[in-house]
């Protein structure tokens, strides 16, 4: 595993890990250790099925969910319906999007936290839409 940082104090860029073969056992704690060193890790080019995310974000601990239902899901963050159609501008799940630009945490307000998101991107736009972290 190698690093580059992505700013001289926060952040940096794994290389060199493939997530779908880290475990507890293996990878893990060398990941943990970067996590604690940087706070935010960026893992480009990971082809990581529903299943297989929700098996890495479990090594940082329990997976919190908003609704309840008997095993969390992955949540998706997009501006297209069901049917593929771009929402409409005045849509309450675009003005929900929108709001979420000027100031968005999460679980901060938690008794307990949530130690990391572990957020993936699987469309990406040619321009625009990057996620800021602070």
């Amino acid at each position: 595993m190698r690093l580059s940082p992505l700013h001289d104090d926060f952040g940096a860029e794994v290389h060199g890990v493939d997530l779908r073969e880290v475990s507890k056992e293996v990878g893990y704690e060398d990941i943990r250790a970067a996590f604690e060193k940087h706070s935010l890790l960026l893992f480009r080019d990971q082809n990581l099925d529903d299943d297989e995310h929700l098996t890495f974000a479990r090594l940082f601990g329990p997976l919190e969910d908003r609704l309840p239902r008997p095993e969390p899901e992955i949540t998706t963050v997009s501006n297209l319906s069901e049917e593929g159609a771009v929402i409409a501008e005045q849509d309450l799940r675009t003005l929900n999007l929108k709001a979420n630009q000027l100031w968005h945490t999460d679980s901060t307000f938690l008794p307990v936290p949530a130690l990391a998101n572990v957020l993936q991107a699987r469309i990406v736009p040619s321009s625009g839409g990057e996620t800021e972290f602070v």
